[in-house]
């Protein structure tokens, strides 16, 4: 489940393109530090062990090689193939998520200990004499083993209940809300089992529970998604000033998310504060240049939208300023924006990025676009056939606009 505004194409993710950025980011620096030495230590064992074994086949001394463990003609080849992949995955999993994907977790984890298992009765015989374990050690295991099925349970548990309440969500039943509130109460830890409890809240109504869940989410992780979440609300309900302290706590979490900067906007015109809504949308403009709106991870007809929302934004409020020429400048750009999204407006891509009330909503700005350019053209004494073609632009956008409508409910079987 997602709310409106939460998706966007360099915004709020699953999981970072790095999974030691990741664990970092969710364990903290002790929690990388652990992970990255845990590994380092894996591949140090196999790599001296390979190189051991290495000297003792190429010792002239036989009584050299029988130091070793025969665990088969030639183990080490084994262990280089899985040290080769563990190396790999390491690599990989710099530039992508895949450690979070649980197939490729056990797998990794499988290897590893292989790995290790095969390096142990590698190495010369003398390093098999057991030594005596600390008490500390079995204790720490234990409190550790009791820790990770603890959180096991709860995350299981939260799982099974989202997974039983979207599929009653699909069928429409009330039930729904709360098996997605019994999820958030068997991991609470987790602030996307209270955002999607809050958005149950919002689907019957029920503002008292959806404030009291989306300051849950917000105690559990005051990140930027849980307080734009927030402001959503109190925008909603009017409460300005509540709405301009969460998204600028958002902001200040995230100060890049063009989502943010433009509900911030939104909240600072209506609060009639003209001038800082114009700098929120004048830096969402200044980004689509830099490398966070150039450099983008997902297909290049893949339209941003909020940046045409930024250049509508300050058209409207030049004209309101009787600034006609940099209004005609703003909605110029602001229709290219949305002349690119239109065009690429049926493609599949579009189609899963872009829910349809994103979509209704771009569309009306486009129309909006269109008209108010039209007004600031004609105010700056531009030639009629240029707006004259604004115009006919317009119809024909609300033309297609009808046509997708039907093919939509002919697909619905409506």
């Amino acid at each position: 489940m997602s709310n409106d505004g939460s998706n966007a194409i360099t915004a709020y993710t699953a999981h970072a393109h790095n999974s030691l950025l990741q664990w970092a980011a969710e364990t903290g620096l002790p929690g990388a530090v652990f992970l990255s030495l845990l590994m380092a230590a894996v591949a140090a064992f196999c790599a001296n062990v390979l190189r051991l074994w290495r000297s003792a086949l190429l010792s002239p001394d036989p009584e050299e090689r029988a130091d070793f463990h025969p665990l088969c003609v030639e183990p080490s080849l084994l262990l280089t193939a899985l040290v080769a992949a563990l190396v790999g995955s390491t690599l990989k999993t710099f530039i992508d998520s895949d450690w979070y994907i649980t197939a490729t977790l056990f797998t990794l984890a499988s290897i590893a200990g292989l790995a290790v298992g095969i390096a142990r009765e590698m190495a010369p015989l003398a390093t098999l004499e057991p030594t005596k374990l600390p008490r500390w050690m079995p204790a720490a295991a234990a409190v550790s083993a009791l820790f990770l099925l603890i959180r096991g349970y709860q995350v299981g548990s939260a799982q099974w209940s989202r997974t039983q309440g979207a599929a009653l969500y699909a069928q429409q039943d009330p039930n729904a809300a709360q098996l997605y509130l019994a999820a958030a109460h068997a991991d609470p830890l987790n602030p996307n089992n209270w955002l999607e409890a809050a958005e149950m809240d919002q689907v019957t109504n029920n503002l008292i529970a959806e404030r009291r869940h989306l300051l849950r989410a917000v105690a559990a992780a005051p990140i930027g998604k849980t307080f734009y979440r927030l402001g959503q609300f109190y925008e909603a309900q009017n409460e300005t000033k509540q709405a301009d302290k969460a998204f600028t706590k958002a902001l200040g979490c995230d100060p890049h998310n063009l989502q943010t900067l433009h509900q911030l906007a939104n909240v600072l015109l209506q609060e009639g504060n003209t001038n800082a809504a114009a700098d929120m949308f004048t830096r969402m403009c200044r980004l689509e240049h830099e490398p966070y709106g150039t450099v983008r991870a997902i297909a290049d007809q893949v339209v941003e939208v909020e940046y045409a929302y930024a250049h509508a934004g300050l058209g409207d409020i030049y004209s309101t300023q009787g600034h006609w020429n940099k209004a005609t400048i703003e909605y110029g750009h602001a229709a290219a924006t949305l002349e690119l999204f239109w065009k690429w407006r049926n493609q599949p891509s579009e189609m899963v990025l872009m829910t349809p009330n994103r979509r209704d909503s771009a569309y009306k700005l486009y129309l909006h676009v269109l008209t108010a350019w039209q007004v600031a053209l004609t105010h700056t004494g531009a030639p009629a056939a240029e707006v004259a073609s604004l115009a006919s632009t317009e119809t024909q956008v609300t033309t297609q606009h009808a046509q997708d409508a039907q093919k939509t409910a002919g697909a619905n079987g409506q």
